[in-house]
């Protein structure tokens, strides 16, 4: 009995490699396995469709007229991955049953986010823009045009207190004496003076300027929803089969379909 017990471990631990592997062969194995999949990707067509909103039996045309934009985002990601960050976007007017989409590689993992919603109006899209402030603009230009001459100015808090005398004579052209600043410099002075030359902006946003273009988000699809890679593999298009949920905004106009799809599935009331 010893011997038969025995004899799968002495097989093994003989250098049949082929059959037991050592830990050296395990990871070629993987490296090539890896090197294959960044070699073999191409390109899927990843897309999926509005949902119907004649199908949302519970609201009336009022309500459903709401929805009437759509917004969504994939963001590749992997080490596979052939762009860092890779990132396909898209915002449109709604259409039922429109199907929408982008082209994306099977070496990449993607994170999906959906959202439906309501157009913002240009005065929404233009309050949303980021104002010009002296962290993400001024600064870089006062130390390349101005330090030399003025090294108090490597302090936010000088600069800003003397915000409305540098404005002044950027905007007359006397400063700086060898040579007057570009267009986009002198307006980039001149935006920073009518936002009240903040040293950041007070309301930071992590929308792209796309998503905020969405002044209400009804419905959107799970957090941290991520496609694999391997589920792209062997198709030249992808549905992408989601659950779109009521949020908070679309339960505070009154909407009450709690759920949507976006393969063409009934809404869940």
């Amino acid at each position: 009995m010893k011997t038969s017990l025995l004899a799968p471990l002495m097989y093994c631990s003989l250098g049949l490699v082929t059959a037991c592997g050592t830990e050296a062969s395990l990871n070629q194995r993987q490296q090539t396995l890896s090197a294959l999949d960044a070699k073999a990707s191409t390109q899927v067509y990843l897309s999926f469709q509005l949902p119907d909103r004649q199908k949302m039996i519970l609201e009336s045309p009022d309500k459903t007229a709401l929805i009437n934009s759509y917004y969504f985002r994939f963001v590749g990601e992997g080490p596979n991955c052939p762009i860092a960050s890779e990132v396909h976007e898209e915002w449109g007017s709604y259409e039922d049953r429109k199907l929408v989409g982008a082209k994306v590689s099977t070496a990449c993992n993607y994170r999906i986010l959906i959202k439906l919603g309501q157009a913002a109006s240009e005065i929404q899209t233009a309050l949303s823009a980021p104002t010009a402030t002296y962290n993400d603009t001024i600064q870089a230009l006062v130390n390349t045009s101005c330090v030399s001459c003025h090294s108090s100015f490597k302090e936010a808090s000088t600069v800003r207190a003397q915000g409305a005398a540098i404005v002044s004579v950027v905007e007359n052209g006397t400063m700086p004496p060898q040579k007057s600043l570009s267009d986009d410099a002198i307006a980039s002075f001149l935006a920073w003076r009518d936002g009240g030359y903040l040293e950041a902006d007070p309301r930071p946003s992590v929308l792209t300027a796309s998503e905020q273009k969405l002044s209400k988000v009804y419905y959107r699809n799970n957090n941290d929803d991520i496609l694999q890679y391997y589920e792209l593999y062997g198709v030249t298009t992808k549905d992408l089969r989601r659950s779109l949920w009521l949020q908070e905004e679309g339960l505070q106009d009154s909407l009450q379909t709690r759920q949507l799809y976006t393969f063409g599935g009934n809404p869940e009331h």
